[in-house]
């Protein structure tokens, strides 16, 4: 790991301790989770894309290498190839443009600590960002009403700070505060003891506790509002997707009702008993219907990197690459 973390002085070996380096962070990231449910469509197949690309560089490098004194032939790539030629016509057949809003999703550095001295809506953003990217891994049941409350509370302080300054945005607010009521009254019908999500209620509940230090009245930047707009949108569809993912994981139980019968009498029903089963049948659940209709939303959308289409184009080039020989031929 020192290798791939150490940058090399030659300028081949630095390009390809890069590639080894996001090679390595994708199975990390994937298998911390971003796998699953998180990549839309478009993104599995430009992801199937770079995996072949990246797979069909460590073939060419181990042709291209295995002169060299001491160099390790890979082993096992009986029929490589075809493999990664069918992931690339796949991949480019089906997506046809790239969805490189992927280089956005997985592990990111920690945001910078925010200055004590900045005002309170920044920390109130602050507290969102941190919720945001803590929700990552599905919160257990308990966490996850814990969020939809603090959530609709912190909605609710939202709308009346912006109900003077930005009536657009205090209607969205408070729209938003509804509709959590309902996934969180909906949220009773499930159960489960698994799960994480505690850092996600604290930073949930420390941005409740402090918005409602600002008073009502006071003046709030408009892109200050903007922003709560955004994040609220991103934050409802990562708590559907832990909903979604939670129940297809069976870490969420559906609450069933049975009739228990008087052993005195073995007749009649006197008295309900409650229990918790995984769901039966994937997305048949009230909540999951419900988070599908008050929380999935149309996230906002960011605009790719812009060195993304631009690396990939210079590393397909590298790839592809064959160098000349004496007699006129080409080589790897």
């Amino acid at each position: 790991m020192s290798e791939l973390a150490s940058p090399q002085e030659i300028g081949i070996l630095e390009n390809w301790r890069r590639a080894a380096k996001a090679a390595a962070l994708a199975e990390h990231d994937l298998d911390g989770g971003l796998g699953g449910g998180i990549l839309t469509h478009r993104e599995w197949l430009t992801l199937v894309g770079d995996i072949a690309d990246i797979t069909k560089a460590l073939r060419v490098l181990d042709h291209r290498y295995r002169n060299l004194l001491g160099w390790e032939r890979l082993k096992g790539v009986r029929g490589l190839d075809q493999h990664i030629d069918d992931c690339a016509t796949h991949s480019q057949a089906r997506y046809g443009i790239p969805d490189y809003n992927i280089d956005w999703r997985g592990w990111h550095p920690p945001q910078p600590e925010i200055s004590p001295d900045a005002d309170t809506i920044t920390h109130v953003l602050a507290a969102e960002h941190r919720l945001l990217s803590s929700l990552a891994t599905v919160p257990s049941m308990a966490n996850l009403r814990h969020l939809l409350h603090s959530q609709r509370e912190l909605s609710n302080l939202a709308a009346l700070r912006a109900r003077d300054i930005a009536p657009e945005q205090a209607a969205q607010f408070r729209r938003r505060e509804q509709n959590l009521a309902k996934v969180s009254k909906t949220a009773r019908t499930a159960g489960g003891l698994a799960g994480t999500g505690a850092s996600a209620t604290q930073h949930s509940a420390d941005a409740a506790r402090l918005l409602v230090s600002v008073p009502v009245g006071e003046m709030i930047d408009v892109d200050a509002l903007r922003n709560f707009d955004k994040l609220f949108r991103h934050v409802d569809n990562a708590l559907h997707r832990a909903i979604e993912h939670g129940f297809n994981t069976r870490i969420y139980l559906v609450r069933n009702t049975l009739p228990r019968i008087d052993p005195t009498d073995g007749l009649q029903p006197h008295q309900a008993r409650q229990i918790f089963e995984p769901v039966r049948h994937e997305g048949r659940t009230p909540l999951v219907a419900v988070a599908r209709r008050y929380l999935r939303t149309d996230p906002v959308r960011m605009a790719p990197p812009g060195v993304a289409a631009i690396n990939r184009a210079d590393f397909r080039n590298a790839i592809n690459h064959r160098r000349t020989t004496g007699n006129g031929g080409v080589s790897l």
